[in-house]
């Protein structure tokens, strides 16, 4: 085994994972050299150790704000381009107006009247026309920025409908 250094109390070799043995004065007077360095953890105050518990605790919660906050700046911009949904369109924007309506219905004791299949049909123009007039919009069944804002304000409960359906609702949000 020439080449190998083990820890010994004169050496500095992985004295973290080494556990010596307590002083033994009979050990020591006899002339037995036998002492444990001591660990870092022994030499801290309880100052110190508070210290670096704040630390720490301010760390993750700089971490937690990170995410809350980085979360928060990834909210989508509505889309006042997108075009105006009538009877007879057909797509996503169309899907959200049905999730959007649905929302609104449910939350009325409605319960969920539209199937989302993205197709503007009579059914969906009836709805959107009651949604109007529970809004105190014009109640034509056209889904125009106006209508298109009520119904982004609905999907707010539900994030996920809310951030997609910026892009496909007509608004005034930009």
């Amino acid at each position: 085994m020439s080449g190998v250094r083990l820890p010994t109390p004169d050496n500095d070799i992985g004295l973290e994972r080494v556990r010596w043995p307590a002083r033994n004065p009979a050990r020591e007077a006899a002339g037995f050299r036998c002492h444990r360095p001591p660990f870092p953890s022994d030499e801290r105050t309880e100052e110190q150790m508070s210290t670096r518990k704040t630390a720490a605790r301010v760390g993750l919660l700089a971490a937690a704000l990170t995410v809350v906050t980085s979360g928060l700046s990834m909210t989508a911009n509505a889309s006042p381009a997108a075009a105006t949904l009538q009877y007879g369109s057909h797509g996503w924007g169309v899907k959200c107006v049905q999730q959007g309506v649905n929302d609104w219905a449910a939350r009325t004791g409605h319960g969920r009247p539209l199937t989302r299949d993205g197709s503007f049909g009579s059914g969906t123009r009836t709805w959107v026309k009651k949604f109007q007039t529970a809004s105190g919009l014009g109640a034509d069944g056209v889904v125009g920025k106006q209508t298109g804002n009520s119904v982004l304000a609905n999907l707010q409960g539900d994030s996920t409908w809310r951030h997609d359906c910026y892009y496909y609702v007509p608004s005034t949000h930009g």
